[in-house]
């Protein structure tokens, strides 16, 4: 009779447990990158792609929030360059890993007071659908192709947004898909689809 007590009180602790942890859990609808903040961006249910092009005008498609650390994830459709920026502050202040098909080579740099420096440069042959994953921790940057790492770097940069680059509208379009990020916005721990749900766990930055 005891050890049945006892097992119920074990469920009775479980299950407040549980809803203590739901009701600490944030759901709502989440745009990493908003699309229809820009002129050249769209997007259809499971990707973005660029229509057409203005120059330099519009060639970053920026998140809406500022990050601090995360995992920044997708997979790429391209025959034409395309690239990411990182650690954002303004148009000329970011840092950027370029993905060059025509140069067969990945490039990163950074831009700061508008002037183009640190370049690097990695020989590779871009196929023509790849995965991408962005990672920054403790001030450390890291880059990889298909699960290649390709750049690990050091950014003075504590918060900053990330966006997507495409210089060009060329048929077929660069297309993103199935891009996530997990990370922290300040002191909130969020985990995100472009096209989704956001969880957010309220805890600290470290994840």
């Amino acid at each position: 009779m005891k050890s049945n007590i006892g097992l119920g009180l074990i469920v009775l602790a479980v299950a407040a447990g549980y809803l203590y942890y739901l009701g600490s859990v944030k759901t709502d609808r989440y745009q990493l990158f908003n699309v229809k903040k820009t002129i050249s961006w769209a997007q259809s249910q499971n990707s973005i792609y660029r229509t057409h092009a203005h120059g330099t005008i519009d060639n970053f498609l920026l998140s809406e929030d500022v990050w601090r650390e995360y995992v920044f994830s997708m997979k790429v459709v391209s025959s034409q360059d395309c690239g990411i920026v990182y650690d954002y502050l303004d148009h000329q202040n970011y840092y950027f890993i370029y993905l060059n098909v025509k140069s067969k080579a990945i490039v990163s740099g950074q831009v700061k007071d508008g002037k183009t420096q640190d370049l690097r440069s990695v020989a590779f042959v871009l196929p023509s659908s790849f995965s991408v994953r962005a990672e920054k921790h403790a001030g450390v940057f890291k880059f990889l192709v298909n699960d290649r790492p390709f750049f690990e770097s050091k950014t003075m940069v504590p918060d900053g947004k990330i966006g997507l680059m495409v210089n060009g509208a060329d048929v077929p379009p660069v297309v993103f898909y199935q891009i996530a990020i997990k990370g922290s916005l300040g002191n909130r721990q969020v985990i995100a689809t472009q096209v989704g749900v956001k969880l957010d766990s309220g805890m600290p930055q470290a994840f």
